[in-house]
C-alpha cells in the first residue's frame, strides 16, 4: 500500500492523496481498537503512517452495510457496480442458505468463521463456510471440494510426528544446532505436490480453465530448488519428476481418508555443538 501511495504521489506530484476504506469499530474489538490508535473517523481525515485516511463506515453496523447493498439492488441509488447479488449470494451460501444479514451476528462471534480464499487455514478444525457452500450450491461450489479435502487431509496429519524431519536447519551464531521433530518431512512434502498437482490437473480436464491453480512454473521451481538445496531426493528434480507423471503422463494421486490426530507428543530436541 505504501509503495502504491508514493506511485501515485510521485505520479501527481501531490500528497494530497486519501485513502477511504470500509473499516468499522463493529466488526471486532481489535479492529475498533486500531482505528482508536490512528484517530481514524468518519468524517475528518486523519493523517497515519499510510498518509490520509478516511473510514467512511467506521460507525455502521452490518445491518447498515447489507441496507445499502439492498438499496443498490433494489436501483434507488447508483452505484460502481450492479452485482451485489452475487456477493450476497455468496455470503449466504456459507451461512448454509442464510442472508448474511440475519446470519451476521453470530457468523461474528466465530473465529474466522466466514473467511473466503484461506481455504488452508488451520485455525478452525472444519472450514463451515466453504462446507456449507458446496452443500448449498454444488453446481457454483462444487469444484472446490478437492481444496476442502486437501485441508482435511492436512488438519487430520498435522500431529502425525511420523511425518516429520529431524533434520536441523538452523546455526546460531555461537555454532549450535537443534535438532528434533520440526518441519514435514520431504516424504510428506512430495505427496503434498502430487496432491496439489493432481488436483489442479483435474480440474484443468474438467473446465478448460485453470479455475485451481495453487502451484504454477514459478513456484515449481522454487520447490525443487528448496528441495534440491535441502538434499534427501531419491533422484535429482523431483519436483519437476512429480509434475511430469501428473501432468504428462497422466498419473493421479488422491488424497487418502485420514482420522483427526490429537496433539498428545511434546517432542523433545537436543542441541549440538
Amino acid at each position: 500500500m505504501k509503495a502504491f501511495l508514493k506511485s501515485l504521489s510521485d505520479k501527481y506530484q501531490t500528497d494530497k492523496i486519501l485513502s477511504v476504506s470500509g473499516l468499522r469499530d463493529a466488526e471486532s474489538a481489535v479492529r475498533k481498537s486500531n482505528l482508536q490508535k490512528r484517530n481514524e473517523t468518519s468524517h475528518t481525515p486523519v493523517m497515519t503512517e499510510l498518509g490520509w485516511t478516511l473510514a467512511i463506515i467506521k460507525d455502521w453496523s452490518l445491518s447498515d452495510v447489507w441496507q445499502l447493498f439492498s438499496i443498490i439492488d433494489d436501483g434507488d441509488i447508483e452505484s460502481y457496480s450492479d452485482n451485489f447479488h452475487y456477493m450476497k449470494k455468496h455470503y449466504s451460501a456459507g451461512n448454509g442458505g442464510v442472508c448474511d444479514l440475519f446470519a451476521g451476528n453470530l457468523a461474528q462471534s466465530k473465529s474466522c468463521g466466514s473467511r473466503f480464499g484461506c481455504f488452508l487455514c488451520a485455525l478452525n478444525k472444519d472450514d463451515s463456510s466453504l462446507e456449507n457452500q458446496m452443500d448449498t450450491d454444488p453446481k457454483t461450489y462444487g469444484f472446490m471440494r478437492p481444496l476442502n479435502d486437501l485441508r482435511t487431509y492436512m488438519i487430520n496429519t498435522l500431529y502425525d510426528y511420523s511425518n516429520r524431519s529431524t533434520l536441523g536447519r538452523k546455526l546460531t551464531k555461537e555454532g549450535y544446532i537443534k535438532v528434533g521433530l520440526n518441519q514435514y518431512s520431504l516424504e510428506y512434502r512430495m505427496d503434498l505436490l502430487r496432491f496439489i498437482l493432481t488436483i489442479q490437473q483435474e480440474s484443468y480436464e474438467r473446465s478448460g480453465n485453470h479455475t485451481i491453480d495453487l502451484v504454477d512454473y514459478r513456484e515449481l521451481l522454487a520447490i525443487q530448488y528448496a528441495w534440491a538445496r535441502e538434499g534427501g531426493e531419491e533422484q535429482a528434480g523431483m519436483a519437476l519428476k512429480i509434475w511430469h507423471d501428473v501432468v504428462n503422463e497422466g498419473m493421479r494421486y488422491p488424497i487418502p481418508k485420514t482420522s483427526y490426530t490429537e496433539k498428545n507428543l511434546h517432542p523433545n530436541t537436543c542441541i549440538f555443538h
